[in-house]
């Protein structure tokens, strides 16, 4: 029902038959009633009992080493030489070729090179991640740019 003026309103509320009822409820204002409700019930009503009769020995709980929730430290390995010589190599070829090789493609190549005997060149441990690869090759184009620019300084102090 709508009024044209205030005065007709107020003059319906006050005279008229009328209810006052919501037209239409948001979800906030059913939250609202919902978390009222909650709060007049009293927060005991849905709090577990403990019973008496039972040791509190039986009750199972971990038994956690002092420091549990401290994240643990990786042990770092250093790279074989079977593992270097492999990345070496590929990445001489990238360097040659001038396709610098993809670490995440050297690291899937890796997991299926063969020897000439047939069998698998690394274990599964001594598989490289993407990420490992990554670091690899730039320490190697660290050292290649480092020994690069002693090179070029050497060459300048001669003339």
């Amino acid at each position: 029902m709508s009024f044209q003026r205030h005065s007709s309103l107020q003059n319906h509320l006050d005279c008229g038959k009328h209810k006052y009822a919501l037209e239409c409820e948001t979800l906030f204002v059913k939250a609202i009633i919902m978390y009222a409700s909650k709060l007049e019930q009293g927060a005991t009503c849905d709090v577990p009992q403990i019973c008496e009769d039972i040791p509190v020995d039986v009750v199972a709980t971990p038994i956690l080493n002092m420091g549990w929730a401290l994240k643990s430290t990786k042990e770092y390995k250093r790279l074989s030489e079977k593992q270097k010589t492999y990345l070496l190599d590929t990445y001489q070829v990238g360097e040659q070729t001038g396709q610098k090789a993809d670490p995440v493609s050297v690291s899937r190549t890796m997991k299926r090179a063969r020897l000439s005997t047939g069998e698998p060149m690394f274990t599964a441990t001594e598989y490289l991640t993407a990420q490992q690869i990554a670091s690899f090759y730039s320490r190697e184009r660290a050292k290649w740019r480092k020994a690069a620019a002693g090179v070029s300084t050497t060459s300048q102090k001669d003339i």
